[in-house]
């Protein structure tokens, strides 16, 4: 199954997952539920790409559910609005304190995702990452975050002092 992960992005600031969703008409239908908003009212839409970067708006990125298990993937069927699935992360920092996370895949199982993180951190572009971290830990590692379908996690957008 294709799940949509929406992130907010705002003039340079870490982006905030805002959820994942079933369907793409329910990503944009957040989104435009969202724009109204105080804290995203300074957001541009739906950005089609990041390519600059102070950019301000959503993303909107596909995902299959388990796609990197080589197996036949979850069945629409399988995945019911509020279903937990899990996001697998992995998170760089840089030399001077900063960092990126970048969501690798979906998987429909937290078992199934530390499998896969296990297979990956071999991987050379992975090497010296930790296998598991907290959200609160500095460092190079993968991330587990489970992430409930088709519900909104970041309601509160970018307040004072970044929007009025």
């Amino acid at each position: 199954m294709k799940t949509y992960l929406v992130q907010h992005y705002f003039q340079g600031e870490r982006p905030r997952r805002v959820g994942l969703f079933s369907s793409g008409k329910r990503a944009r239908e957040s989104v435009e539920r969202l724009a109204k908003e105080r804290g995203f009212r300074e957001a541009k839409g739906i950005l089609k790409t990041l390519d600059t970067p102070r950019a301000s708006g959503f993303t909107i990125t596909p995902f299959v559910v388990d796609e990197f298990l080589f197996r036949s993937v979850t069945p629409k069927s399988q995945l019911k609005k509020g279903v937990k699935l899990f996001l697998i992360e992995h998170r760089h920092t840089f030399s001077e304190g900063t960092f990126r996370e970048v969501v690798l895949g979906v998987t429909s199982c937290e078992r199934e995702a530390k499998h896969l993180i296990i297979k990956m951190k071999n991987r050379p572009e992975y090497r010296g990452a930790q296998e598991l971290l907290e959200r609160e830990t500095v460092g190079d590692g993968f991330l587990i975050t489970p992430i409930v379908l088709d519900h909104v996690d970041w309601t509160e957008g970018f307040h004072p002092p970044y929007s009025e």
